[in-house]
């Protein structure tokens, strides 16, 4: 079995006195075919932290740029690619939004969205980025 190490961000603004999440939709793969929509998030390159990864994926999958609040928590599950077996680990980190225009990469990204908690909760497709959303939520509340 493969290991493999990820980071992701999970990006928030304020707007008009609510609180938007930053949410995207990456474009379907052989691995992945259906739709879903989920948070930015990439392999950690050699000698790279976490944290910079998000940000990182951040930027590159979406156009926007963030400023790390802290780490929310890790996603751990397994899945299969190239009929090999793979436990993935993703480090995700609270980001606080500073500049850009949301605008999908072209090359892994379709959509790129903000919405309110309880939409952006609905859209998310897995229930691990579900639990990640509500633990970036609380991780605000407390900042």
């Amino acid at each position: 079995m493969v290991r493999k190490f990820s980071a992701g961000g999970v990006v928030y603004k304020k707007e008009g006195g609510e609180i938007l999440w930053l949410l995207m939709q990456p474009k379907p793969s052989k691995e992945f075919p259906s739709t879903r929509f989920q948070f930015p998030k990439g392999e950690i390159d050699r000698g790279e932290k976490g944290v910079n990864t998000a940000v990182r994926e951040v930027a590159e999958e979406t156009g926007i740029t963030g400023k790390t609040v802290q780490k929310i928590g890790d996603s751990k599950y397994f899945f299969s690619q190239g009929g090999e077996r793979i436990f993935k680990i993703v480090s995700f980190y609270l980001l606080e939004y500073i500049s850009g225009n949301p605008q999908p990469d072209g090359i892994e990204t379709s959509e790129v969205f903000w919405l309110p908690f309880e939409a952006a909760k609905k859209k998310l497709t897995f229930s691990s980025d579900k639990q990640i959303l509500q633990k970036a939520r609380d991780c605000l509340e407390k900042y």
